[in-house]
């Protein structure tokens, strides 16, 4: 059963990723793709050893094939689902990290239209914009993000502790932080 071997080839894989043998894991992967080209599980785990050895443009590469990759039917059971939204929260943070701002907001608003109730996309779409020091539209989503999720949401809060920090920066322009906290939705979408 063809499916069952890539599993287990899969399943050796996170074996050694879990113990940092990032080059072994990289070995199985590679040999899993080589049976199966539409294993996006494969591509995920590939994303994340080169993310880990700091080679962003071949992570970006495997979470692009993870996230788009149409895996056909299989025996053994995975979350594709959950796999996709993992590897477009992992692309976003790529771009983010090279201030490409407009392609990471694209591909957080594309996502969300998609799966509105994830409130992980809503916390980084807050995040990139508040990269971009757009504070009151960052609130307005990272508030999305913790009516979604209250109870476990550090990345939401992170980043709400991070604009406050900022707006009591002097470097910042205290006019356009002016009651970023009490934002309503219609104000949250204006250009300040």
């Amino acid at each position: 059963n063809p499916d069952a071997y890539n599993q287990s080839l899969i399943n050796m894989a996170i074996i050694y990723y879990s113990q940092n043998e990032f080059d072994i894991a990289q070995s199985y992967l590679l040999q899993c793709l080589n049976s199966d080209s539409k294993r996006n599980d494969a591509c995920y785990y590939l994303g994340k050893i080169f993310l880990y050895k700091k080679d962003d443009y071949s992570a970006l590469g495997y979470f692009q094939k993870s996230a788009t990759i149409q895996p056909g039917l299989r025996l053994t059971p995975i979350d594709t689902s959950k796999i996709k939204l993992n590897s477009v929260y992992y692309i976003s943070e790529i771009l983010l990290s090279k201030n490409l701002y407009n392609e990471s907001l694209n591909i957080i608003n594309a996502i969300i239209t998609q799966y509105p109730n994830v409130p992980v996309f809503y916390s980084q779409m807050g995040k990139i914009l508040a990269h971009q020091n757009k504070f009151r539209e960052a609130v307005y989503y990272l508030k999305i993000s913790l009516q979604l999720n209250s109870s476990n949401n550090n990345e939401a809060m992170k980043v709400l502790h991070e604009i406050r920090n900022k707006i009591n920066d002097p470097q910042v322009d205290r006019h356009r932080s002016i009651s970023v906290f009490s934002t309503s939705k219609s104000n949250a979408l204006k250009t300040y």
